[in-house]
């Protein structure tokens, strides 16, 4: 039982400094790539890029692993047939920041996207208020642009229906670009200003909750084993007590 306890606090020793290493080398080949398509080196950066997809991925829930290799391959994709340097960059930012919010344990980076996503929200209000159909056109395709930066990172912290809730939204974005928002239009808008403003709260407590839930977890199992391994050597203490009174008398 004892060799057990050790077995497992050695593990849970071990385990974490590895993981935390692969972190640091993905983050380093992610950071070298970013630097070289900051040059449109592209062929040198998709190298590393395919290099680091072909690491073990880390993940804390399986369907996160989809979820991160699709942003690998779009990545990578993007690079081996360059559209624009805005596209490239785009993608990377996305790979980057999915990365972040499956290892982050307290706030992921892409929460420091809200300013640049709610500007982008705002000036779809504006335009549609001025009744400006290509002001509104071009505000909706920017702000589902810079969404679209996110979207992985909300796959892998936020609830499924609060996604499907924010696909919802984007839809209806799409139909009516084309279209000026009436009354009910302007109460929809409205909505999902609101729902993209709590996506922006939401992880802050829920993913530290995550994180302290498995230190609880953690700090149980070996509590646990200790109090097991302490009543199973004071049993044996006792059966060896009686045994020894049994045998004298």
């Amino acid at each position: 039982m004892k060799k057990i306890i050790i077995c497992m606090v050695w593990l849970i020793i071990l385990i974490a400094p590895l993981h935390a290493a692969a972190e640091d080398e993905i983050n380093h080949l992610l950071d070298e790539s970013w630097q070289l398509v900051k040059q449109q080196e592209y062929d040198k950066a998709r190298q590393i890029l395919l290099y680091a997809s072909q690491q073990q991925i880390h993940a804390k829930l399986p369907q996160h692993v989809q979820v991160i290799s699709t942003a690998y391959n779009k990545a990578i994709e993007t690079m081996g047939d360059v559209v624009s340097q805005q596209e490239v960059e785009s993608d990377m930012l996305a790979l980057r920041l999915v990365i972040d919010a499956e290892s982050s344990h307290f706030q992921p980076l892409w929460l420091s996207r809200e300013t640049v996503v709610m500007s982008a929200f705002d000036r779809i209000e504006k335009a549609n208020y001025a009744e400006n159909n290509e002001l509104f056109r071009a505000a909706i395709n920017e702000f589902l642009y810079e969404m679209n930066i996110i979207y992985p990172s909300l796959l892998v912290d936020l609830p499924k229906g609060e996604v499907k809730r924010l696909e919802k939204h984007f839809a209806y974005l799409e139909d009516v670009k084309t279209v000026m928002a009436n009354a009910s239009g302007k109460q929809q808008l409205s909505t999902i200003k609101h729902d993209v403003q709590q996506v922006f709260q939401y992880p802050k407590t829920d993913v530290l909750a995550g994180s302290t839930i498995w230190v609880m977890v953690a700090t149980g199992l070996i509590i646990i084993a200790t109090l097991t391994y302490v009543g199973f050597r004071k049993y044996k203490g006792e059966q060896e007590k009686k045994r020894r009174k049994s045998k004298n008398g």
